[in-house]
């Protein structure tokens, strides 16, 4: 009587340890839930309409985030103001800090220039918005 062929055993994979799933799995979700926290999935908007800010709150050679506003305005040189839309074009996360003459998004790390609102660092590919600025005495208006 012949001898069988023996066949040859399937592939295994390597088995996953339950462990290793669950850790998978909290990774996944503790990540998805940062995205979410971010606010980047729609853009966000804060009270509309024009908004007045003192001069001197606006540090020469930097700016302020006009917190409850659409705006963040610069002085890139002495008596120059320039005012911007604070969502960013990246994701339409609010620009959230100005420091080292750049506006920062902290969403995704997109740079900003004070003194034009061009892009120094992506991920955007465009810059933000310039918003109308009248100066009025000791302060400017921004917005309209």
């Amino acid at each position: 009587m012949p001898r069988p062929t023996p066949r040859s055993a399937p592939a295994s994979r390597p088995a996953i340890s339950r462990r290793s799933l669950l850790r998978a799995a909290g990774l996944t979700a503790v990540s998805g839930g940062a995205l979410v926290s971010t606010g980047c999935s729609t853009p966000e908007n804060v009270r509309p309409g024009s908004v007045r800010l003192p001069i001197a709150d606006i540090p020469a050679g930097g700016g302020t985030i006009i917190q409850d506003s659409n705006y963040v305005v610069t002085n890139p040189a002495a008596n120059q103001y320039r005012a911007f839309d604070r969502h960013c074009p990246h994701a339409g996360c609010l620009v959230s800090d100005v420091r080292d003459r750049e506006i920062v998004c902290a969403c995704h790390g997109s740079h900003f220039s004070v003194e034009d609102g061009s892009v120094l660092r992506g991920p955007a590919a465009s810059g933000l918005a310039e918003a109308p600025l009248t100066q009025d005495g000791d302060s400017v208006v921004v917005g309209g």
